[in-house]
């Protein structure tokens, strides 16, 4: 109001009577239009005196914007229009679109591992929690079955020492047979004519054999590579079962030995043993102790083999290709392997995966 006063005081303007007059009349015109509006101050609309003030301060403008500006998580663009009101028009706050990112993971199967649990685990916001997923392991346990050819039982050489002098009697009663005709069985009249129980036994330098074998005639004439033309034991031993499982011809890990027990009336021949496979280590072994006797009804043969003539080594739990054999001449002062029966119907000399299993007892 007091803009108006001093509105009204300063008009000295060089001006007729009649055209004060008029003049005075719009100012109060303007003053009563003023007076008659309601100055509000507890909204976001100024009143009229504010509205006068700039009427009189500014000459009108076009509607203009201003920068957007943010007001309660609402977007404002004001507008001032002609008549001093800032008119707002509210515009909602864009809503970002969050797509989720999923992380691969990678799992490496494991035969032994249970299923996948979800487990959930606090994130940094209150009250919410993400699932994670973590695998829940069960001990690993061995399930594989032992090697063990399909030809036979399964021969076991107990942790054993023995006095090698060709009597069986600290073996006690011999657990295994052999009594399958591999070779010229034609020639086998019966049990009595050839036949044999066997026991084996090992400690760390040795392997242990017992044969008491049946044979109602005793014919020895040969020596050296020559010895299974008469009667004698033949083994053939696979030194790495594992790794020949499925190999059916021979190689440098398989060995065929003999064993001979002369002439034991005579000692000449000597009893002995004879490698003939493979070549790196053919003729005579060494450290092989041997010794037999003939008993009424045939004969028996005891020996200690070294682990290194055969290969192998004395372990426990040990597995290994093992056949043993004995060879039969029934005809004095000749040289001939007339018949040969094995501990596995199966036997073939050539072909390791025709043989039986021995494994070492704990």
């Amino acid at each position: 109001m007091s803009n108006f006063q001093s509105l009204i005081s300063n008009l000295q303007l060089p001006i007729t009577n009649s055209k004060r007059l008029a003049l005075l009349v719009v100012v109060l015109s303007l003053l009563g239009a003023a007076l008659a509006c309601e100055v509000r101050t507890d909204s976001g609309t100024p009143g009229a005196q504010a509205t006068l003030d700039r009427l009189l301060t500014e000459s009108p403008k076009t509607p203009t914007s201003i920068p957007l500006a943010t007001f309660g998580g609402i977007f404002l663009n004001p507008t001032v229009t002609p008549s001093g009101l800032i008119e707002s028009t509210p515009r909602p706050l864009s809503t970002a679109s969050l797509t989720p990112i999923l992380r691969a993971e990678t799992i490496t199967p494991i035969a032994t591992s249970l299923p996948l649990t979800d487990s959930p685990t606090a994130t940094n916001a209150p009250g919410t929690a993400t699932s994670v997923r973590t695998a829940t392991r069960a001990p690993v346990i061995a399930t594989a079955v032992p090697l063990a050819r399909p030809n036979g039982i399964l021969l076991r050489a107990p942790r054993r020492s023995a006095t090698i002098d060709g009597d069986l009697s600290e073996w006690g009663s011999l657990p295994y047979a052999i009594n399958a005709a591999t070779y010229k069985p034609e020639n086998i009249s019966g049990a009595n004519d050839n036949s044999a129980t066997f026991g084996l036994g090992w400690d760390a330098t040795y392997l242990y054999v017992a044969v008491n074998v049946i044979d109602d005639v005793y014919v020895q004439t040969q020596t050296g590579n020559a010895i299974y033309k008469g009667d004698s034991i033949e083994i053939l031993f696979d030194a790495d079962l594992r790794g020949d499982f499925n190999v059916n011809s021979l190689n440098g890990d398989d060995v065929q030995l003999g064993l001979s027990i002369g002439n034991p009336s005579t000692g000449s021949p000597a009893a002995q043993a004879f490698i003939w496979y493979p070549s790196r280590l053919a003729g005579a072994p060494s450290g092989v102790r041997l010794a037999g006797k003939l008993t009424s009804n045939g004969y028996t043969v005891e020996a200690a083999i070294p682990w290194t003539a055969l290969s192998g080594s004395g372990l426990a739990n040990n597995r290994y290709g093992f056949v043993i054999s004995v060879s039969d001449n029934d005809t004095p002062n000749t040289a001939d392997q007339q018949s040969l029966i094995s501990s596995v119907a199966t036997r073939k000399l050539f072909d390791p995966t025709s043989w039986g299993t021995l494994v070492l007892d704990p």
